[in-house]
C-alpha cells in the first residue's frame, strides 16, 4: 500500500476519517513527544500535554491552512501546550531530571555519565548565545531538518547548516572539549 502524502491524510480526516487522524499521530508522535519531553520533565505530565495537544489537533485540524506542513503545525500545538502547562497554577515545579537532557549530552559528542553531565550541558547551554542555543535545540530537542529550520527563521539552508556547525563548536568548547574543527573522540 503507497504511502499517502500527509494533505491527503488531512482531507481523509475532516472527511471523518479516525484512523487516518491515528496515521498522523502515528507519524508525528516521536518528536511531539521528544519536544514536550524537553519542555515538561514529568513522565506523567508530558503524557497529559501530548493528550491536549492531540485533543486540539482533532478540534482544531480545519484551520490548518497548509496541509504540507502537518509536523510544523502539531509541533506548534505541542510547543503552545507546554507554554500552557508552565502556566498552569496546578502544575508543581520539580527539578529536571537527568535523563531529560542525557539525549542532548549524547547528540554532543559525549556519552552521559551521569549527573554531572546534565549540569555541565545545562550550564554550557546558558553559556553559548541565544541564536546558537535556538539551533541546537531546534535541530537535536525538536527534530527539525535543516530545511524546516531554515524555513521557520527564514534562513538558507546553508545559512542554517553554517551556524549548527559553529553552535556545536561553541557547546563543545562550553563543556570543555576541543573547540575549532571535529572533535574525533569517542
Amino acid at each position: 500500500m503507497a504511502r499517502l502524502s500527509d494533505d491527503k491524510l488531512v482531507d481523509q480526516v475532516l472527511g471523518g476519517d479516525v484512523a487516518a487522524f491515528a496515521e498522523l499521530v502515528r507519524r508525528y508522535e516521536q518528536p511531539m513527544a521528544a519536544m514536550i519531553r524537553r519542555r515538561v520533565s514529568d513522565r506523567h505530565h508530558c503524557e497529559d500535554v501530548l493528550q491536549a495537544t492531540l485533543l486540539q489537533a482533532w478540534r482544531d485540524l480545519r484551520q490548518l491552512r497548509d496541509r504540507s506542513q502537518v509536523k510544523r503545525w502539531l509541533i506548534g500545538i505541542a510547543r503552545n501546550r507546554c507554554r500552557d502547562f508552565h502556566k498552569s497554577t496546578q502544575r508543581r515545579d520539580e527539578p529536571t531530571h537527568d535523563r531529560a537532557l542525557q539525549a542532548y549530552l549524547n547528540r554532543t559528542g559525549r556519552a552521559a555519565r551521569g549527573g554531572d553531565d546534565a549540569e555541565q550541558v545545562a550550564g554550557a547551554m546558558v553559556k553559548i548565545g541565544r541564536r546558537q542555543r535556538e539551533l541546537i535545540e531546534l535541530f537535536y530537542l525538536e527534530g527539525l531538518t535543516i530545511a524546516e529550520i531554515g524555513r521557520r527563521l527564514r534562513k538558507p539552508e546553508g545559512t542554517v547548516k553554517s551556524g549548527l556547525f559553529h553552535a556545536r563548536r561553541a557547546m563543545r568548547r562550553a563543556l570543555g572539549g576541543p573547540g575549532p574543527g571535529r572533535d574525533t573522540t569517542p
